[in-house]
């Protein structure tokens, strides 16, 4: 945790002009590390992006650009996060990482029309009947709750977190962070503080 020696060090090997490409992309990855340990997100992926392109393995490659979308969607980058998790699904993922990524990549699509709405509900459905994704129902459920949270669908989103609890079988964590949204919706929202306590206590269970 010498930061500031660390910085010192990556400072005066950035100013090398000798390095060769591969040192060059494990510096570029080794800043953004850095950046990420002191939560500055915005250099975080200012080197990640430098590193992205020249990695050589493709699922390492696919994870960096997984990585930069993440902290793009974070930042409120919806344009960034979208081309970021586009070129995660170019680089050869793996299912696991193609998934979140076409999951993910749904969360940050242009909204301005609403034939755009239906195309995400669209995909949402057709991720849920791939027989493949049986145990990712919990998160579609999810996702697709927070989608409709942003449109203003509450009813809707309720019945999705619901249904991801009933599909969280042994991912407790997913489960646990359905039932913490329903809680806060109808704390917020619905003003049903009773109703409220017991998703909260479920959170706690």
């Amino acid at each position: 945790d010498e930061y500031s020696n660390a910085k010192a060090v990556l400072d005066f090997l950035k100013k090398e002009e000798k390095i060769d490409q591969d040192l060059r992309t494990k510096l570029n990855l080794t800043l953004g590390y850095m950046h990420q340990k002191l939560e500055d997100y915005d250099e975080m992926v200012k080197y990640l992006v430098l590193a992205a392109p020249d990695i050589a393995k493709s699922d390492d490659r696919a994870r960096i650009y997984f990585i930069v979308g993440q902290v793009y969607q974070k930042l409120g980058f919806d344009a960034e996060a979208y081309h970021n998790y586009g070129m995660c699904l170019k680089s050869n993922p793996t299912y696991e990482l193609s998934f979140y990524a076409k999951l993910y990549r749904a969360q940050v699509t242009e909204l301005s029309e609403g034939s755009s709405i239906k195309t995400v509900r669209k995909y949402f459905k057709k991720l849920l009947k791939n027989p493949k994704n049986e145990e990712f129902r919990d998160k579609i459920y999810y996702e697709m709750a927070g989608f409709e949270v942003k449109q203003g669908n509450l009813d809707e989103a309720v019945d999705h977190y619901n249904a991801s609890v009933r599909s969280s079988t042994s991912n407790r964590r997913q489960k646990g962070l359905s039932y913490l949204r329903l809680g806060e919706l109808y704390y917020d929202n619905f003003k049903n503080f009773k109703k409220a306590k017991s998703y909260y206590d479920s959170v706690l269970q």
